[in-house]
């Protein structure tokens, strides 16, 4: 059994673009680059299906954002330094005060 390697995505685009242009076959890729005929058969499909979003949208994902869920998410994450009868709630030196 052999060590599982982490591949960084420069390597993984070098192997999967020499995959693409069939100048050698996958088992030739595999011995050369230590790599497992299917990681490539793998990478090379995801380049290939992934390759018409990189034209579609100039390269760039556009977010799909929720405008109602973005004003409820920042609602949430705002500390709110009021009470719920809209007065202030004290800070830390003001409570010590009263003390």
């Amino acid at each position: 059994m052999g060590k599982r390697g982490n591949h960084d995505a420069g390597s993984k685009a070098r192997v999967t673009l020499e995959a693409a242009k069939g100048e050698r076959t996958m088992s030739e890729l595999a011995a050369a680059y230590g790599v497992h005929p299917t990681m490539i058969h793998q990478w090379k499909k995801a380049l290939l299906d992934g390759a018409a979003d990189i034209f579609e949208r100039g390269g760039k994902k556009v977010a799909e954002v929720d405008e109602d869920t973005v004003r409820a998410l920042h609602a949430k994450s705002r500390p709110s330094h009021r009470t719920t009868q809209g007065e202030r709630s004290p800070t830390r030196l003001e409570r010590a005060d009263r003390s």
